[in-house]
């Protein structure tokens, strides 16, 4: 797919970095296209699965006059107009207007089928048509027709259902569509750069996980098996590369949580294992893909490892490298991709199950964790949404016990 639109603020925060490069730099308008196309939200695109470029990362200085000094990144955060509706479990998805679709979720112990858009500029919340089916720990993924398919989930009953549907902005209305060849819940799914969506892993209760994937054609509305993963994953992350590779990690399966590394590539259809296992195993953590083409894992729920502990993974080497300690544990936490290259890190529920507010920013140039403004909100398994304005919007999760409606941006 080409891109649709030009870059915007994004070119200002990577001139800064970027002009200072010496000899040997990579040229600017590749490094930008590249940035914009591994990063949608920043430049307001569609990710073309071009090729990958980057700058260093995982602690190595940068190559500017500033001497490789983290530039401030205090940062902000504002509180914003609540959701109609508390929720947890629910998605978020930024649409091609820069509007947000909220879908679904827990509220309290109920599972709901309402759904709101957000307007960033006019800070409002509108009611949209409902799902046709209560769903919860589903997937929402933005199609090249502006369209948003929804996927799986739990129902009423805590069982994963097979069903999917279509959001349409221009009626705001939804629409069933072909029903997926294995129930799942809590799984990922990634636009592919056929257009064709990418659905794998996750589970159908309790500890057991998936290996099994499969795909959607928008054109057909059909799904239709693709090949299993060599590993289950229940709860993964899963993370598009330009040159159509998908890297899975992490999550869980019944003997506890998973340490290989699974990589889909688009153009044979097929899974292999990466050479190097992931040094922690994790689940309740976060995967977030640097400029650099690598990936930036952070936090975990389990005990066999430090909640504050991070390691970045190259693709293209298949190995692991220590990334330093964050400030502060984090698991259920939110990880973003701001302007700047660097990636917010915040809220986390901890061992005695409170949810916390902290916050904190990883600058791949020096390989430093920053301390950022705690959140308005101590929260838990919260959603977060990079908007095209460079903000990131933060909505629901558990604060301390029930899910909530409370809603707030940071703004770098």
């Amino acid at each position: 797919m080409a891109m649709r639109t030009p870059v915007r603020f994004v070119l200002a925060s990577m001139m800064l970095g970027l002009a200072a490069c010496v000899a040997g730099c990579i040229d600017f308008d590749e490094e930008v296209e590249n940035v914009c196309k591994r990063n949608p939200p920043l430049c307001g695109e569609q990710s073309d699965g071009g090729a990958t470029g980057g700058t260093g990362d995982g602690g190595n200085p940068d190559s500017g006059t500033d001497g490789g000094q983290p530039e401030p990144e205090p940062g902000r955060w504002e509180t914003r107009d609540p959701m109609r509706s508390a929720r947890k479990g629910h998605t978020a998805t930024l649409l091609s207007d820069g509007k947000v679709l909220v879908a679904g979720g827990f509220n309290q112990s109920t599972v709901v089928a309402t759904a709101e858009v957000y307007d960033p500029e006019k800070n409002t919340w509108t009611p949209v048509g409902s799902m046709n089916q209560v769903r919860a720990d589903h997937t929402a993924t933005l199609l090249p027709d502006g369209k948003v398919l929804v996927a799986g989930g739990r129902n009423a009953n805590d069982e994963a259902t097979t069903t999917s549907e279509l959001y349409d902005p221009d009626s705001g209305r939804w629409t069933s569509t072909g029903r997926m060849t294995g129930a799942r819940a809590v799984h990922a799914a990634v636009l592919l750069s056929s257009g064709m969506v990418l659905v794998m892993g996750g589970g159908t209760n309790g500890d057991d996980g998936l290996t099994s994937a499969e795909r959607y054609d928008p054109a057909s509305g059909l799904w239709s098996d693709a090949a299993s993963m060599p590993v289950a994953h229940n709860a993964p992350t899963a993370t598009w590369l330009d040159g159509g590779t998908v890297v899975v990690i992490g999550g869980f399966k019944q003997t506890g949580p998973v340490s290989t590394v699974e990589e889909y590539s688009e153009s044979t259809g097929k899974w292999t294992t990466s050479r190097d296992e992931s040094p922690t195993p994790r689940q309740d953590h976060t995967a977030t893909l640097l400029p650099s083409g690598r990936i930036l894992v952070a936090g975990t729920s389990r005990n066999e490892a430090p909640g504050n502990s991070a390691d970045i993974y190259d693709p293209s080497t298949g190995s692991w490298t220590s990334a330093r300690p964050m400030l502060n544990a984090h698991a259920g936490h939110i990880a973003a991709l701001l302007p700047s290259g660097k990636v917010l890190v915040a809220g986390s529920i901890s061992p005695s199950g409170s949810s916390l507010s902290v916050a904190e920013v990883y600058d791949p140039g020096t390989g430093n964790w920053e301390a950022a403004p705690s959140m308005q909100h101590a929260r838990a398994f919260h959603v977060a949404t990079p908007l095209k304005s460079g903000e990131v919007l933060i909505t629901g999760g558990l604060s301390n016990g029930p899910p909530t409606n409370t809603v707030e941006v940071y703004i770098p």
